[in-house]
């Protein structure tokens, strides 16, 4: 099994139709209508709500954007479509470590041909730049992707999407992606303006490895800093009592399912807001503004998709006649709270859509124009939703939701 299928799980075994001339048929997991509910009601609607609620009217022209785009830029092409009333032109920079290895027939890279087409549209900067480097080796300081990074101003929105789970390492390295977090946390300090980071991240108790113990440890901090006051919420998020948290947190951490992911979102969540609570001088709020989860391998989620708004409290100057040791105050209660209270609320989209024929309607419609914006075989991609091994959509279903999701 190759990485991305070890992310994403494998896909349809069963032959599909050879597609039209001209148009492509080379479908991966993020091509299943599944996750255009993941691009249009976490990315594209809370960056939207990001630039008309924290930006002025000439800020919203420009979006800085941080991604692993893919070869199709299917993320840049949803944020341009949902912004596009706006006049936002976004520049993106971000990482591709396949993009040499994706090309058309003249052997260039897919991803320029995407690039071009939106450019033209006038709907991405001439400055957007993708890089071939794995994204783990921004956390390597001497690396060129560290470097570029450095020249980069902050974003307004980071999204780290297929980047496996916490702790993969790549070949010949020795950078996980959460050390890529926390690097891309530290470029953001010196942001003045509130920011989006979306995370998406493949979770099992098998992979957790280092990561896993510094988001437990975050959640053990605020257990014993403030006991029942947040060992309850908790509790509760876990269907348990405060009386047996020990066993709650061992069992969660421990067990595919639910009760991981909520901790996954809440150490995260946790972690960040530890982050920025540590830089005294760039202090920030963290919220988790949505958590999503979906199946990768078998019947039960393994992926979460989380959305975190950061909001700087704006740079806290030293008096002159401070002591050389600064003093952090203590762990802030009422931040921790609300983010475990999203992560009780996490959203299973897989059954979200089987029950909602609406809500799989739009999805399926979304994907279908997007991936027809991209040059794909819309016949040979339902042949190939039809016959995926997790989450199949028969056939005559899609081509039925297709027409309700365009009335709709």
């Amino acid at each position: 099994m190759d990485e991305i299928e070890e992310v994403y799980g494998a896909g349809s075994d069963q032959p599909t139709p050879a597609p039209q001339a001209g148009l492509k048929a080379n479908f991966s997991a993020w091509h299943h209508p599944v996750k255009q509910l993941i691009r249009d009601q976490q990315w594209a609607a809370l960056t939207e709500k990001l630039l008309l609620k924290d930006r002025s009217e000439t800020e919203q022209k420009a979006l800085n954007y941080f991604t692993l785009p893919g070869a199709d830029l299917l993320d840049v092409r949803t944020l341009s479509l949902r912004l596009k009333s706006l006049g936002t032109v976004i520049e993106y920079f971000g990482f591709d470590i396949g993009q040499s290895r994706t090309a058309d027939g003249d052997g260039m890279p897919s991803y320029l041909l995407a690039e071009s087409e939106l450019r033209q549209a006038g709907h991405v900067s001439d400055n957007s730049e993708v890089l071939g480097d794995a994204l783990e080796d921004i956390a390597s300081v001497t690396s060129q992707a560290a470097n570029r990074l450095r020249q980069k101003p902050v974003f307004d929105v980071i999204n780290i999407d297929g980047c496996n789970h916490l702790s993969f390492v790549q070949s010949k390295r020795d950078k996980s992606v959460f050390d890529a977090v926390t690097t891309l946390l530290a470029h953001q300090m010196l942001s003045k303006k509130t920011w989006l980071l979306f995370l998406t991240t493949r979770v099992d108790p098998e992979l957790m490895g280092a990561p896993g113990v510094t988001l437990q440890k975050a959640i053990l901090e605020n257990v014993e800093a403030h006991g029942i006051s947040f060992s309850g919420p908790v509790a509760q998020m876990l269907s348990g009592t405060p009386e047996n948290i020990g066993s709650l947190l061992t069992n969660g951490w421990n067990t595919p399912g639910a009760p991981l992911l909520r901790l996954v979102s809440v150490g995260l969540g946790k972690h960040i807001l530890q982050f920025y609570h540590a830089q005294h001088n760039h202090p920030a709020k963290v919220e988790l503004a949505s958590a999503y989860a979906y199946c990768v391998h078998g019947n039960t989620p393994d992926m979460l998709s989380l959305a975190f708004r950061v909001t700087p409290s704006g740079v806290r100057i030293q008096s002159p006649t401070a002591k050389p040791v600064s003093v952090i105050e203590p762990l802030e209660l009422n931040s921790a709270i609300p983010i475990v209270t999203r992560a009780q609320n996490l959203w299973d989209i897989d059954a979200a859509i089987k029950a909602d024929p609406e809500l799989e309607a739009k999805c399926i419609s979304g994907s279908e124009n997007l991936l027809r914006a991209a040059n794909f075989d819309i016949e040979v991609w339902r042949d190939w939703v039809a016959g995926h091994p997790e989450r199949p959509i028969p056939k005559e279903r899609m081509i039925s939701a297709t027409k309700i999701g365009q009335k709709t």
